[in-house]
């Protein structure tokens, strides 16, 4: 059984921890972009931890279910809970240079493809995302799936970390 809300919750909380708010310009983590609403149905009980709007052909999300990107003119989608490997090859978003010497900033190519496939089979994902800073919101995404999901009933929610907490202080008399 799905368990949604508790995805939701970890997941979300883990990408926050890495991304700067103020710095996401056609990003929305925690909830499905107002421009996809036509585009991106969910269903029952299924929310979205990132999202980012470009156009009606170029989107992607990640959702407590599956990944789904408009690329090229492609719908395609990837169950990542199976476990997912990611590709983001130029995140830092640098312009590479006429020689070895010549290294540009970081941040000069604002977006670039990324390749998501899925562990267990060929299917994969491609989308644009954006560089440098605003490339952790997916990146951290894919990391919930890999690193934090298979053992998603081991971890609490941060509902249960309060109450854990708050019950630990009372016992230690704080």
């Amino acid at each position: 059984m799905i368990n949604d809300a508790k995805i939701h919750d970890i997941a979300v909380g883990y990408v926050r921890k890495s991304v700067l708010s103020s710095i996401l310009s056609c990003i929305i983590v925690g909830t499905r972009h107002p421009s996809l609403a036509p585009y991106l149905q969910l269903d029952e009980g299924e929310l979205v931890l990132v999202s980012a709007f470009f156009s009606k052909t170029n989107w992607y999300a990640f959702t407590t279910r599956r990944i789904v990107s408009q690329f090229q003119g492609i719908l395609q989608s990837i169950e990542p809970s199976p476990g997912i490997v990611a590709d983001f090859p130029n995140f830092k978003g640098y312009e590479f240079p006429e020689s070895d010497e010549d290294w540009g900033k970081p941040g000069v190519v604002r977006r670039d493809v990324a390749m998501i496939r899925a562990a267990n089979s060929d299917s994969t994902v491609q989308f644009q995302y954006e560089t440098w800073e605003t490339a952790m919101a997916p990146m951290y995404a894919v990391k919930y799936w890999q690193i934090k999901h298979p053992f998603l009933d081991k971890l609490m929610t941060s509902e249960e970390l309060y109450n854990y907490k708050t019950a630990r202080a009372l016992q230690n008399g704080a």
